[in-house]
């Protein structure tokens, strides 16, 4: 209980609707419970209010005291400067530690400084007296202007851990070399721009805290405690000169690798890198052609247009026309748009190909266990442990052989259907409309259909079915089925006849009318944005805790024999608080009559 308790708080931490937070507390006594724990207001500050709109800062104000009783345990509160000017002496008396969200003036954090433990300063830096924010943890710097008093400054105040530099100036030498004195923990420099001068040959002495520049530029050679985010992943990019990346990889010890060219300088030319030194490598994928890699060996996969000699074990080929031996070692195998003859028999158990042609009996892969998109081939009657395979549109499915040992099989965009007996499960997409006829298949267990059909007959053996998109007309009778679970998703205006052993029902971004359920006992109903829902008659019975409904439009009985009808958002509880009405400016939830609920317990 107080696990799920603490997951919900950090929802509710980093959820900035009021309205939706405001909701949640009078969902039940837990829920009630989490917002207690709230330690730090987490509305999102509004930016930019105008000084000439005084609605607006009134607004802000109502919203930001209702915001305070929401979270009475606040200790640590999240503030700008309009809302400080209102309530600085409130603040001053009731909270721990105070976070200031914008640009603020010295003035107004006089008799507050020793609570302030987030600051956000702009060019004026030299007016604040940072000696006095004796809490100060975290300063945020806004400016085009950096110089050594101020990292003197910094380095100055023992508290400080975290800086961020927004930059609005192109960062040279001069730049790096005066940050790179800083001595605070972590610092973040945010800057559009790097002098190209020192792109790719940037060298910097050894520090033990850590600086990154966040740029659109990568930078090549640096000290292993700088370096820039590029875009959240590393990239070896080439310049117009091949540089060492030793250093690089010496430095960062990357697991996975991906190296990409940005020009196309080097197309007439063979460029090789030796990476066979380098045993801490996973992966290598390579998407140039005119660079040849020495791979480690092992590595565990390895996207490229040849095929390294190596003990590899995934292996996707590019646009390669390949003759030649696979190892051993590759058990999974993805073709794009390739050619290839194989010189021996590799151990496959997964291959895959798109657009890819394979000059080989695949009957003779006896180990493959899963194959997906293959093309036009058409006899798999020898793989005895082929469980999985998926064809797509351009195979004739009335002239598929398929191996006793397949299990499931997926259609894609499909015409025809034409299936093994042994079939358990089964994905069919269609790309026009044509009859679903699959009352024969009477192994089938699990089926998912996705597209538009004439006809749905189904075979009695079914327990889970899913629909996807689904246009149908007519009515989809499953009485005689033996479903446990359903699962309707992206689908418009289906009527749908349910067994009395139907357990779970899913509906998603959905319009759905069902019809039998006076007697049915569910143990699970959810719905998600749905347009509408409708039923015959109330469920027999379903325990409050296992309905789940999120921005819907009613729920309608056919007879209308209630006008209650749930239009709010809901997530019901068998805990303590069972019962409750609440009601205001912002909704309603109520649980009341049994008649006018989509569940009825007896």
């Amino acid at each position: 209980m107080k696990l799920e308790k603490c997951f919900l708080a950090i929802v509710i931490r980093f959820n900035q609707n009021f309205k939706v937070n405001e909701r949640f507390g009078f969902i039940n006594k837990k829920c009630y419970d989490v917002l207690l724990m709230i330690k730090v207001n987490p509305l999102k500050i509004s930016q930019d209010i105008s000084s000439i709109f005084k609605a607006e800062k009134l607004i802000r104000n109502i919203e930001f005291q209702k915001e305070l009783k929401l979270f009475p345990q606040i200790e640590t509160v999240r503030i700008d400067e309009n809302l400080l000017i209102m309530f600085k002496k409130y603040i001053q008396d009731k909270f721990k530690q105070i976070i200031i969200t914008s640009i603020t003036i010295p003035s107004l954090l006089s008799e507050i400084e020793n609570k302030v433990i987030e600051l956000t300063i702009n060019n004026n830096f030299q007016l604040f007296n940072l000696n006095k924010f004796i809490k100060l943890k975290k300063l945020n710097i806004i400016c085009n202007d950096i110089n050594e008093e101020i990292i003197n400054t910094l380095n100055n105040i023992k508290t400080l851990k975290f800086i961020s530099i927004h930059y609005y100036k192109t960062v040279n030498n001069k730049i790096i070399n005066i940050i790179s004195k800083c001595k605070i923990d972590k610092i973040i420099v945010y800057c559009t721009q790097i002098d190209s001068n020192i792109l790719n040959k940037l060298i910097l002495p050894k520090h033990t805290n850590e600086i990154i520049f966040c740029n659109y530029q990568y930078i090549v050679g640096m000290d292993p405690k700088i370096y820039v985010n590029y875009f959240g992943n590393y990239e070896i990019v080439f310049p117009e000169k091949i540089t060492d990346i030793s250093n690089f990889i010496n430095n960062y010890l990357p697991s996975n690798i991906v190296i990409k060219s940005h020009c196309n300088i080097f197309n007439n030319k063979h460029v090789c890198i030796d990476f066979s030194s380098y045993n801490h490598f996973k992966s290598i994928r390579n998407d140039i052609n005119w660079l040849s890699i020495i791979y480690p060996n092992p590595i565990y996969y390895v996207s490229d247009i040849s095929v390294p000699q190596v003990n590899v074990s995934k292996l996707i080929m590019n646009h390669s026309h390949y003759i030649g031996k696979i190892p051993n070692s590759v058990t999974w195998l993805s073709l794009n748009n390739s050619n290839v003859t194989f010189s021996n028999q590799p151990k496959l158990q997964y291959l895959c190909s798109f657009f890819s042609k394979i000059n080989y009996d695949i009957n003779t892969l006896t180990t493959l266990t899963k194959i997906h998109s293959i093309g036009d081939y058409t006899n798999f009657s020898k793989l005895t442990n082929l469980k999985e395979l998926t064809t797509n549109e351009f195979i004739n499915t009335s002239l598929v052989l398929f191996p006793s040992s397949l299990t499931k099989l997926k259609f894609e965009s499909t015409r025809s259907i034409c299936c093994s007996s042994f079939i358990k499960k089964l994905v069919i997409r269609s790309s026009q409309e044509f009859p679903c006829k699959l009352s024969q298949y009477t192994q089938l267990i699990n089926l998912k259909l996705d597209g538009c059909f004439t006809c749905i007959e189904l075979p009695t053996s079914l327990t889970s079915l899913k629909f996807n998109s689904l246009k149908y007309n007519n009515i989809i009778d499953l009485s005689s089925i033996l479903i446990v679970t359903i699962h309707i998703v992206n689908s418009g205006n289906l009527f749908i006849t349910l067994p009395q052993c139907i357990k779970e029902i899913k509906i998603e971004k959905s319009s759905v009318s069902f019809m039998n359920t006076q007697n049915i006992d569910l143990n699970e109903f959810s719905m998600y944005d749905c347009d509408w829902v409708e039923i015959d008659n109330p469920f027999h019975s379903i325990l409050k805790q296992n309905i789940f409904m999120k921005t819907n439009k009613p729920i309608i009985y056919m007879d209308c024999i209630t006008d209650k009808l749930f239009t709010e958002n809901l997530i019901s509880s068998n805990e303590t608080s069972e019962y409750f009405n609440t009601s205001d400016s912002y909704g309603s939830v109520s649980f009341e009559s049994e008649a006018s609920e989509i569940y009825r317990d007896e």
